[in-house]
């Protein structure tokens, strides 16, 4: 048995990674980050590690604990007004919608490797698609 990932799915780590940056998380086994006063940087999680900030790729994916601390302290320091929004827009309607409802497992499969789709399937929410090898 094979499992291959969407190439739709494949930028999913390094985006997750760089909002652990935007969120005051440094590289895992780094220090604090410098002009930040308290910030508890990333010492204490030596790398190599296979968490989001640890610079290895695969699973878990997952941040690391030193990560957490990171960007716990981040999101304390600016305040809860700092994330507030002022607009009207639903930034999660998008979510409120399930696998599958605005287009069909099939071409969904079919868009992400045309040339070696097969068939789809959808089970839970999750798209399953069957490739040629």
């Amino acid at each position: 048995m094979a499992v291959q990932i969407p190439l739709l799915y494949a930028s999913f780590p390094t985006i997750a990674h760089e909002i652990g940056h935007l969120l005051g998380s440094t590289h895992d086994g780094n220090g604090p980050v410098r002009g930040i006063g308290g910030h508890p940087g990333a010492e204490t999680c030596e790398k190599p590690q296979t968490y989001m900030m640890g610079g290895a790729k695969g699973a878990p994916f997952e941040f690391s604990n030193c990560s957490e601390e990171e960007m716990t302290f981040i999101l304390r320091l600016r305040g809860e007004e700092c994330w507030k929004t002022e607009n009207d827009y639903d930034l999660f309607n998008v979510t409120k919608e399930v696998a599958g409802s605005k287009i069909t497992p099939e071409k969904y499969c079919h868009r992400i490797n045309p040339e070696l789709y097969i068939s789809a399937t959808i089970d839970e929410c999750v798209i399953n698609c069957m490739n040629k090898k």
